[in-house]
């Protein structure tokens, strides 16, 4: 196989690159001096050769007009695709839609002049959006640009409500006064039944539905220990058993309501009812009573004597501790002393950290304002605590 010198190819594609290079530079040459002799500009005779490309106009003439900050207009230079530079106005009102960059490429022919429109036109806070009708300055100047605003559109009218934010207008306050007037507590629905009243409650024996679970305007047959037809009882179910954390001894049953009914006819042994509110499912084998279901305002009574108890019981859910705010059992009632307004007074000993749980003083962490009492037991709520309650802390009432 023929071996190639490959240093001297490339020498010698180099040498004649250099010689072309060379000629069209003697070329150029020649073509300015002939310019030089014949201004008028007329072509010159036919020698042969081709004739040469006209030399590119001086950027210099960039810095004038639109280019740069004098305050000639930029030189008429021909340009495909819109219009040249020297076809800008001196002024331009924004019309809706127009944009800097737009109107860069309307009138210039090349949106990438936006920014010096921006510099030219100080009224502009955002070059993003610019007004309808601001007038737009396309070369520099002394004068202020005088900006055209948009006509201010009419304000509506505002009706009059007076003090009170509109309330007054729209019968807000009248119905937040009523609120007011229902009392502290609202409406409850899990309830404390001692245990020597549970005798005293009502049952749903049967139904003319053909379903298992009832609901409003159905029909209920019950059996009733109190009040008769047009009365509203409660509809509850029993959720838990209470017992003393220390003696276990049965002290009642938490209760929560599902319901209310309306009592139609009454018989010898039943009655008739009919179903008139239901918040959970409505069975035969639930209870009817009549329930505290709306809690009036209670005010803090002094105490008249010295009475020491245990927490033993905390609504609505049984919880392992109670805060400020949930409902709790107390063993003591009525037949120890104690009346709606009294103050219970949470107290602890001990050290948890330690495990030591004797010899050291109580602390007082918490305090139960006795909303309803029974003969042994009474239910409160936590008003203030400092840590969590739990069933088995001990209470106290105290006489100041």
């Amino acid at each position: 196989m023929r071996r190639t010198n490959l240093p001297l190819v490339i020498l010698a594609s180099v040498n004649a690159l250099a010689l072309a290079a060379a000629a069209q530079t003697e070329m150029a040459d020649q073509a300015r001096e002939r310019l030089a002799d014949d201004p008028s500009g007329e072509p010159a005779a036919d020698t042969g050769e081709e004739p040469e490309a006209a030399e590119a106009s001086a950027p210099a003439e960039a810095g004038e007009g639109f280019g740069g900050d004098e305050a000639a207009k930029p030189a008429e230079a021909p340009a495909e695709g819109g219009e040249t530079p020297s076809t800008a106005p001196e002024s331009y009102t924004v019309q809706n839609g127009d944009t800097l960059w737009g109107l860069s490429q309307r009138f210039l022919n090349n949106p990438w002049y936006w920014p010096k429109i921006w510099s030219y036109n100080p009224q502009l806070d955002n070059p993003n959006w610019i007004r309808p009708g601001t007038v737009l300055r396309f070369y520099p100047g002394e004068e202020p640009v005088v900006e055209v605003k948009p006509e201010p559109e009419d304000e509506p009218e505002y009706e009059d409500v007076g003090e009170g934010g509109g309330f007054e207008a729209r019968g807000v306050k009248e119905r937040l006064d009523a609120l007011a007037t229902r009392g502290a507590g609202g409406r409850r629905r899990e309830f404390f039944i001692p245990a020597e009243k549970l005798t005293e409650q009502g049952q749903v024996l049967n139904s003319p539905e053909e379903t298992r679970f009832m609901t409003v305007t159905d029909r209920s047959y019950v059996k009733l220990k109190s009040g008769g037809p047009g009365d509203t009882l409660q509809i509850y179910r029993v959720e838990r058993d209470v017992r003393h954390p220390m003696t276990g001894a049965n002290l009642g049953q938490m209760v929560l309501e599902v319901g209310e009914l309306r009592v139609d006819e009454t018989g010898k042994e039943q009655a008739l009812s009919t179903i008139t509110a239901a918040w959970d499912v409505v069975e035969r084998g639930q209870y009817v009573g009549s329930l505290p279901v709306r809690q009036d305002r209670v005010n803090p009574v002094p105490n008249g004597k010295n009475v020491k108890g245990y927490v033993v019981e905390a609504a609505p859910a049984r919880l392992s501790f109670v805060a400020e705010g949930y409902m709790v059992v107390v063993d003591k009632g009525s037949s120890d002393g104690v009346e709606v307004g009294n103050t219970f007074t949470v107290v602890r000993t001990g050290d948890p950290y330690l495990r030591q749980y004797s010899g050291l003083s109580d602390e007082d962490i918490g305090q139960i304002l006795v909303l309803e009492t029974f003969k042994n037991t009474s239910t409160g709520l936590v008003t203030a605590a400092s840590r969590e309650i739990v069933p088995s802390d001990r209470c106290e009432m105290r006489v100041k």
